[in-house]
C-alpha cells in the first residue's frame, strides 16, 4: 500500500461512483491495520468522508459479521472522534450511526470501546495516553 500511495499520492482520495474512498473499501473488507493507517496517512479526512448513501469509514467497518479489531476502531476515532455518533445528512439512504450498526451487529465489546473512547477524550488526550486511556474511561462510573 505504501508503494502504491507513493506512486500515485492522491489515490488516498480518489472515489469510485458511489463515492467510496479506498478507505470505505479497505474497512469493509477487513484490510489489515497496516492499510488502513497508510490510508489515513495519506488522507485523514478520509475518515469523515461520506459515500453518496451516507456511510463513514466506520460504518462499513462495523457493520461485519465479526466484530473488527479495537485497534482498527481506534485508528478511525482518531482520525475523526464524533464519527461514532454522527448522524448522516438528511436524505442520506444511511440512518444509523455507526455506534447504532455496531449495536445492532451484537459487537457489544466495541460498543463498549466506542463509548469509552468518547468518554476517554474529555478527560486524556489520546495522542498523549494511547489505548490506556479507553481502558480507564470503562473503568469510570
Amino acid at each position: 500500500m505504501q508503494a502504491l500511495l507513493k506512486a500515485n499520492p492522491g489515490g488516498a482520495r480518489a472515489t469510485n461512483l458511489t463515492g467510496m474512498l479506498p478507505l470505505h473499501v479497505a474497512a469493509a473488507f477487513d484490510a489489515p491495520m497496516e492499510v488502513l493507517s497508510a490510508l489515513l496517512d495519506a488522507f485523514p479526512d478520509g475518515a469523515k468522508t461520506r459515500t453518496a448513501e451516507g456511510a463513514l469509514p466506520l460504518h462499513f467497518l462495523v457493520a461485519s459479521d465479526r466484530p473488527p479489531a479495537e485497534e482498527k476502531v481506534a485508528a478511525m476515532l482518531r482520525a475523526h472522534p464524533t464519527g461514532a455518533k454522527e448522524k448522516a445528512p438528511k436524505g442520506a439512504a444511511i440512518k444509523k450511526t455507526a455506534l447504532q450498526v455496531a449495536t445492532d451487529k451484537g459487537h457489544d465489546a466495541i460498543v463498549t470501546f466506542i463509548k469509552a473512547f468518547d468518554k476517554a477524550q474529555h478527560k486524556w488526550p489520546f495522542a498523549k495516553y494511547g489505548t490506556r486511556c479507553v481502558y480507564q474511561a470503562a473503568e469510570m462510573k
